[in-house]
């Protein structure tokens, strides 16, 4: 806007993309700006995603395809087809179609890139509602290959509960995925726990 500023809320974000207000090109800018920011404070950057997987959008997911060369990073997150798990929502069902929507054409762009992604991904359709019961579902559902698992594990404070709302069940996941019952199922399940920083080449 007038001021060199997004908006402010996805929907507002994707409003202006959509309707052509909002020039890639800027996008490009502000994601480099903040590739260089990160660089710059001796981070190793190993993987690309963006809030709220805003990079599904194919302008850009080529961008972020681009500077994850630029920028020497091997892997960007790719969303996969998840199986929708009870409890069921319209919510659920809602993010399933947007993955179905989006994936083919992540995967297209990617295969040409020669970048790597993890094989699944889980955590999606439950994001912000990681507890045990669903974590341990996941750890039984996970297949051969890398598994990419989103949650948003953390502590509870003012900050949180009146500005990030989506976290409210942040404690929940961080004693889901520290608990002894996951730390069982993985074992059992002969999963190997890594990063992205952890992984070959791709």
């Amino acid at each position: 806007d007038e001021n060199g500023l997004f908006p402010g809320s996805r929907v507002k974000f994707l409003q202006r993309l959509f309707s052509g207000h909002i020039d890639i090109e800027h996008v490009k800018i502000e994601l480099k700006s903040q590739m260089d920011r990160a660089a710059n404070s001796g981070a190793m950057i190993t993987n690309l995603s963006s809030h709220e997987h805003l990079h599904m959008i194919p302008g850009i997911f080529r961008v972020l395809i681009g500077l994850a060369k630029e920028y020497g990073v091997r892997y960007i997150r790719v969303l996969r087809k998840e199986a929708i798990a009870p409890p069921f929502s319209l919510n659920k069902i809602f993010r399933s179609a947007v993955v179905d929507y989006f994936h083919p054409g992540m995967e297209k762009l990617l295969k040409k890139s020669g970048l790597g992604a993890a094989d699944n991904f889980l955590g999606f359709l439950d994001s912000g509602a990681v507890g045990e019961d669903v974590l341990l579902r996941m750890i039984g559902s996970i297949k051969e290959g890398v598994t990419e698992l989103v949650a948003h594990p953390g502590f509870l404070d003012p900050e949180v509960l009146y500005h990030y709302r989506f976290h409210i069940n942040c404690e929940e996941e961080l004693y889901a995925l520290t608990g002894a019952k996951a730390k069982r199922a993985i074992a059992d399940n002969g999963i190997k726990l890594c990063r992205y920083g952890d992984l070959g080449t791709a």
